[in-house]
């Protein structure tokens, strides 16, 4: 499947530095065509580039091992999120971004678009990193105690750094995703954090995948009905989707928006 081949391929160069299509055909078991088309749609997510013959990671990782796993669980599906995600965003916007792993990918959509002239807030410092040569964006990284194996701040300072903001969008990630608890997070300070970006914000867009969803966890950071959008990708029900609907607009990134309701 498109996402095992995924993983593969971004782990694959992440040890190597650079992959050929014609070893990824051979270890895969597919065509060059399927390989092809694969490193074009990783390509144009900006997570390698794409050279004759194959393809070369980008720059040095900057994640630690934890967090490129998190990066490459699901990641077609935190791909089609971020795509659709990137959608809802129009130059001239002023963002709050946070430090989950889907809006990484989100912050690399943006990194590759110059005609999207933004302000963006952020307390990861690896989206930061990435956005470090992107003129087109006015980049604010949010002070705060930094967690080491997040890599982003948190805290009292943060809270206090956000609450001056006034962001016409905010795009957060959640462990867990229920229509009875709403969203949640495994870190007390993370949910403290996400709080405060949804006060500073307009609008309200979780980024999630299926794979979240009826997962309950202790800290708690809004009901369902507090989020102006849910952007998913993944199976689940259509009981799910009923439930989640009563709450809040759910925009299916994986499926032709004619058959998403």
């Amino acid at each position: 499947m498109q996402k095992e081949r995924f993983t593969y391929i971004l782990e694959k160069l992440d040890q190597k530095g650079s992959v050929t299509v014609s070893e990824l055909c051979r270890e895969l078991q597919v065509s060059e065509m399927t390989v092809r088309t694969d490193l074009n749609a990783l390509d144009r997510s900006g997570l390698l580039k794409r050279v004759h013959g194959g393809a070369k990671r980008i720059g040095e990782y900057l994640y630690k091992d934890s967090i490129r796993n998190n990066m490459y669980r699901n990641a077609d599906n935190k791909i089609s999120i971020a795509r659709a995600a990137y959608r809802q965003i129009h130059s001239g916007d002023t963002l709050l971004i946070d430090d989950s792993s889907t809006c990484l990918y989100l912050i690399r959509q943006l990194k590759n678009d110059p005609s999207k002239a933004i302000t963006l807030y952020t307390n990861s410092v690896l989206a930061a990193m990435e956005l470090l040569e992107s003129s087109h964006i006015r980049l604010h990284l949010i002070g705060g105690e930094l967690t080491g194996n997040l890599g982003a701040t948190a805290g009292a300072a943060a809270e206090h750094f956000v609450s001056s903001i006034g962001a016409d969008l905010c795009f957060l990630g959640a462990n867990g995703i229920s229509a009875e608890q709403g969203v949640s997070v495994i870190g007390y300070p993370q949910a403290k954090l996400k709080q405060s970006i949804l006060k500073a914000s307009r609008k309200h867009i979780l980024l999630a995948d299926s794979h979240k969803f009826d997962l309950n966890f202790l800290s708690v950071v809004c009901p369902l009905s507090d989020i102006d959008l849910l952007i998913t990708a993944g199976k689940f029900s259509g009981h799910t989707l009923t439930l989640f609907q009563k709450h809040t607009i759910v925009l299916r990134a994986d499926v032709p928006a004619s058959s998403a309701l």
